[in-house]
């Protein structure tokens, strides 16, 4: 253990030692948010659906005007199952 001359230093270390659980988790929660972003800056689900959806219209449109009938099916059926949800 060690000496402290100064109680506040004492204090400030025991502060640290207890408080070190804390900012680990912290430091966790921030790698998360950093990754996936806080719920409230998310756009609800459908809102996304929503958004893919015309993503996804749009490419299917360049594949076919492209000739790459195949590819522009297969992107659409892969939506509809998206949006089934299985």
């Amino acid at each position: 253990m060690q000496n402290f001359e100064n109680p506040i230093d004492e204090l400030r270390t025991n502060l640290i030692k207890a408080f070190k659980p804390f900012e680990e988790f912290r430091t966790k929660m921030d790698k998360y948010y950093d990754e996936f972003g806080k719920a409230s800056e998310r756009p609800p689900f459908g809102e996304a659906v929503f958004e893919i959806e015309g993503l996804v219209n749009k490419e299917v449109s360049k594949l076919v005007k492209d000739g790459n009938i195949d590819l522009a099916n297969k992107l659409k059926m892969c939506m509809k199952t998206l949006k089934r949800g299985y």
